[in-house]
């Protein structure tokens, strides 16, 4: 029986090569992007506890509650349940992530996931409380990623976050309503992809 010759079987060998299914770059996780950008947007729920300083400057135990709707990882809507000391508190606004996008297109990654996901996680919330009263708020936080994105799960991390409530003087003489009020908090963040047009392929 003759045998296949070296070029035979280099040709074979490149054919299987060039039918065989190849990771794309949503699946990989050295393309920077660690699946980040495997949809459209993203839905998040948030949850921990933390301290709060009231209205009438008393310092104790809250709780949060969060759900936030991400486009592309970097932007959207988010709202926030708080209950504290002095009772309920509503938030909504506009949560940005610039970094990520910044990071990643400049060409920054590192190819460490957790690194590259800890230096694009700050973020900063923009809007107004809704419940007991209207006032404006604005909120900061950072997280260092606990799960990394795998299929559905786009990530679970632990961030710490700040909530500011400047001074209010039409409240001011409202029983302290009008009081600055500061919030910490640590809570996790889990994030799961809705679907969508994955972009990073």
């Amino acid at each position: 029986m003759r045998r296949p010759s070296a070029a035979s079987l280099s040709v074979f060998l490149a054919l299987i090569a060039a039918l065989s299914p190849r990771p794309t770059r949503a699946e990989s996780l050295s393309d920077g992007l660690y699946r980040k950008w495997d949809s459209e947007v993203q839905l998040a729920a948030l949850l921990g506890a933390g301290f709060a300083d009231g209205s009438h400057r008393e310092l104790g135990a809250s709780g949060n509650f969060a759900v936030a709707a991400r486009f592309l990882d970097a932007f959207g809507p988010r709202f926030d349940l708080s209950l504290h000391h002095e009772g309920l508190r509503l938030h909504g606004g506009l949560e940005i992530r610039p970094l990520g996008p910044a990071h990643f297109l400049q060409n920054l990654s590192t190819g460490r996931a957790r690194l590259d996901l800890f230096i694009r996680s700050p973020g900063f919330t923009l809007g107004s409380r809704l419940y007991p009263d209207a006032r404006f708020y604005w909120q900061f936080g950072l997280g260092a990623p606990l799960l990394l994105p795998k299929k559905r799960l786009h990530g679970l991390d632990l961030r710490i976050e700040f909530r500011h409530q400047p001074k209010t003087r039409a409240l001011r003489n409202t029983d302290g309503l009008g009081e600055a009020v500061y919030e910490l908090y640590l809570l996790f963040d889990l994030a799961i992809a809705l679907g969508g047009r994955p972009l990073s392929r």
